[in-house]
């Protein structure tokens, strides 16, 4: 009897310890400090929420039950309980394409759609739903619907939601909302990446909660000629760019040269400033960013290894080319030691994966962006020739190696290794400056 007692207890202290319940909110500083809406991934466990300006994300190590009356006008949903047929009335406060998904209470998405919605009111009818609780997102660019929908049918039938009717209307009464709660599973550990949107402005961090609290995004404004705005991630003392640049103006306007053909790059010298996309695609541009010629990047300026570099380059206006020691700084910020640091080839331990995406690497190649910087596999162009994409990247620095005034450092990061290299595996003597590589930019 007292056995059976004694392990009730600590049964309920093992569930009290695993059970998190945690409420964030968010806010806004630095260039400014209206936050317009937060997408918040779980990078442990792949599930993901979109949290509006004002709501509170409730982290839960479950989705349990809860009332099933809603006091947020945004979303409704009669019947509910259902056992045939329900319908789902919600508001779009934007025009645009929404995601509609239904999630079981593990978090598994049994049904996904997309629809283009105008602002106003939308109807829509939910059938097939087999029996259990489940949750219903509607998720756009700006904002996130939630409601719970319980389901009592018998039936197993095939989840369907179907459009039947919306009412167009673009009046101001769709924006006065109320508060909202955001719920998402969480167990303690899970690491969570936070990207941030305010207006133009977008922030990038990651965190992993261990209570209730208050995050607070730390917006800098970062767009080139172009009119690209960048997100932007602080990692230790500096805050990095958390994409690749891909202007094709430098920041006073005059036009760096686009180069497409393998023969006129490689014919380059030392000194052209050209850049391009890889394979030449404004997709590949889009998604990876462009790649530089060193003295593009530069924008012609002299090695510097200074920290901070105060080489501009190609950059925005208030950000500059990051030199070898700034690289040094990052990587021993993220775990690498001095001597590792100062050494050539793969260096380091797990300080590449902590760079990396946690997807889109060849051959499940992914990192875990613990740092949130992103970085994805663009490739480069060598020789003239492209190669790499999705299995490399490699990042330009502001510093010449050693005099010898054809070669420049530079950082690569492989799907092959958990590292960071200083050139690469093989070749200890940095990269021609006329390779077209990446560029990430560094705020002044």
């Amino acid at each position: 009897m007292r056995k059976s007692f004694f392990v009730i207890i600590v049964m309920g202290i093992i569930t009290q310890t695993q059970a998190q319940d945690y409420k964030i909110s968010f806010a806004a500083m630095g260039d400014t400090n209206v936050l317009s809406s937060v997408r918040v991934e779980n990078l442990t466990r792949g599930n993901s929420v979109i949290i509006n300006s004002g709501d509170t994300l409730h982290l839960k190590s479950s989705l349990g039950i809860k009332p099933l009356e809603t006091e947020d006008y945004r979303i409704q949903l009669y019947p509910n309980p259902i056992t045939d047929q329900s319908i789902l009335t919600f508001v779009s406060t934007e025009e645009g394409n929404a995601q509609i998904s239904v999630v079981d209470m593990a978090g598994k998405t049994i049904y996904h759609t997309q629809k283009a919605l105008s602002t106003g009111k939308h109807n829509f009818r939910i059938s097939g739903i087999e029996s259990g609780t489940y949750f219903v997102n509607i998720a756009s660019k700006n904002y996130t619907r939630s409601i719970q929908i319980v389901s009592q049918s018998q039936n197993r039938g095939k989840v369907e939601i179907e459009a039947i009717s919306s009412i167009e209307d673009n009046s101001e009464k769709w924006f006065k909302s109320t508060e909202s709660i955001v719920e998402m599973v969480y167990n303690n550990g899970d690491l969570l990446l936070l990207e941030a949107t305010a207006g133009s402005y977008k922030a990038i961090l990651t965190d992993i909660p261990a209570g209730s609290k208050t995050i607070t995004f730390n917006f800098s404004a970062c767009y080139d000629f172009d009119g690209n705005n960048y997100p932007t991630v602080v990692i230790g003392n500096q805050t990095w760019m958390a994409e690749n640049l891909k202007t094709s103006h430098f920041s006073d306007g005059a036009e760096i040269t686009q180069v497409q053909g393998d023969s006129e790059w490689s014919n380059m010298s030392y000194t052209d400033q050209a850049y391009c996309y890889y394979d030449n695609s404004i997709t590949n541009g889009n998604t990876f960013g462009a790649l530089y010629t060193w003295a593009a990047a530069m924008k012609g300026a002299q090695s510097s290894d200074m920290n901070p570099s105060n080489v501009q380059g190609a950059c925005p206006c208030g950000w500059h080319m990051p030199s070898d020691e700034e690289w040094i700084e990052l990587e021993m910020y993220l775990g690498m030691s001095h001597e590792e640091a100062y050494a050539l080839g793969w260096r380091g331990s797990n300080e590449g994966d902590k760079l990396k995406t946690a997807f889109g690497w060849y051959n499940d190649g992914n990192g875990t962006n613990t740092s949130g910087f992103s970085a994805l596999p663009g490739g480069s162009r060598k020789n003239g020739l492209f190669d790499g994409l999705t299995k490399t990247t490699i990042f330009w620095s502001s510093t010449e190696y050693f005099n010898i005034t054809h070669l420049a450092f530079n950082r690569s990061l492989s799907y092959l290794y958990s590292q960071v290299g200083w050139f690469s595996a093989a070749h200890y003597y940095g990269y021609p400056k006329n390779f077209g590589l990446s560029v990430r930019c560094l705020k002044d």
